[in-house]
């Protein structure tokens, strides 16, 4: 028999599973020393932490990213697009 959940329970548990993979803004605050999002964002790119930035303009943390995993990936180097035009590249 299949149950349909309600709404709320969904996002509940859309919510819990995003818990799981994120940092929250708590943790986000701790992590960086700052409650603002733009100072927030500057300390990540100062601590070398890979986080993206959402449409509301606040960084997000992927809880591998600070906690490591099985299959490390290796470091990028980024350069603008300037840099590797005049490498040839």
């Amino acid at each position: 028999m299949l149950v349909e959940s309600k709404p709320s329970e969904q996002r509940l548990i859309q919510a819990i599973g995003a818990a799981a993979v994120f940092l929250n803004p708590d943790e986000l605050a701790l992590l960086t020393g700052f409650h603002r999002k733009g100072r927030q964002v500057e300390q990540l790119r100062r601590m070398g932490i890979a986080f993206y930035v959402n449409g509301c303009g606040r960084p997000v943390v992927a809880r591998a990213a600070i906690e490591g995993s099985a299959a490390e990936a290796s470091p990028r180097t980024w350069a603008p697009s300037v840099v590797k035009l005049a490498r040839g590249a």
